[in-house]
């Protein structure tokens, strides 16, 4: 990633940008499945895990809905990190973060590096049909040689024989404590309300009335702060949904910050 550049940063140092990456906690190696048909637990040395119409599926739904793909996703131990890849040649997969709200759309042929707690995971059949399935993430005290998650995930070079190529994942980019505070303030709905179908950013008088500050001023700062992401090449930022898509998947925006916000009316 590119260096960041340090200009308006306080002698000093406290607004500093910190990486999350790595930053305390064990490492997420642990990993289950679950399903209609019972709690599955892949090895990370195992075959991975896969889901789909096709019976040689490990989790095999609807053989007679063609709606679905044979073999529509599938969940692997890559480079330290589990991977969630879309199989499909051309359906996506809804993902929603069951710990703040958040969804998203998994495109035909990419991946998703698995960091959240829990996702559900929606693939649509004939009609309103479908399935879902609960993938859910943990430490594993019992395993000393997990993956480094201070190492962000890189995809593996040349084609893959089973899959088109995988998507690199983001990290987390590097935020001061005032990005952390404006940010969580804008992205309050998220927090709030989890599990929402559809949370959305606050405007800019809103975020700015909840910390006492005036709307000028902070729409001024997240310019700021996205015209340095924009320079390290992040996707994403173009909206302030988008941004906080960015910033909450990756988990450079975390749930302290949310609790961290001074006591004022959050309406």
């Amino acid at each position: 990633m590119a260096s960041l550049d340090h200009a308006g940063v306080g002698p000093d140092g406290d607004n500093e940008p910190t990486n999350p990456a790595g930053a305390g906690g064990g490492v997420r190696t642990k990993l289950e499945v679950e399903t209609v048909d019972g709690l599955f637990q892949p090895s990370r040395n195992g075959p991975p895990f896969t889901f789909g119409r096709d019976p040689a599926c490990s989790f095999c739904v609807d053989e007679a809905d063609l709606n679905i793909p044979r073999w529509a996703g599938s969940v692997s131990w890559q480079s330290g990190h589990w991977l969630l890849t879309n199989t499909s040649d051309d359906r996506a997969l809804e993902l929603t973060d069951e710990e703040l709200g958040i969804q998203r759309l998994l495109p035909a042929r990419r991946s998703h590096l698995l960091e959240e707690p829990r996702l559900r995971v929606v693939l649509r059949g004939r009609g309103r049909s479908g399935f879902d399935l609960t993938i859910v993430v943990s430490e594993d005290a019992d395993d000393p040689d997990g993956g480094d998650p201070s190492l962000p995930f890189r995809a593996r070079e040349g084609p893959d024989p089973e899959r088109s190529s995988v998507a690199p994942t983001l990290e987390p980019p590097m935020l001061t404590p005032r990005n952390r505070t404006d940010l969580a303030a804008l992205f309050w709905e998220y927090h709030r309300r989890p599990g929402h179908r559809a949370p959305r950013a606050r405007s800019y008088r809103e975020a700015a009335a909840h910390l006492g500050d005036t709307a000028k001023a902070l729409e001024h700062r997240i310019f700021d702060l996205r015209r340095r992401l924009d320079g390290q090449n992040y996707p994403w930022a173009e909206s302030l949904d988008d941004l906080a898509l960015l910033v909450l998947t990756t988990g450079a925006l975390r749930r302290a910050d949310f609790e961290a916000l001074p006591e004022r009316d959050s309406r």
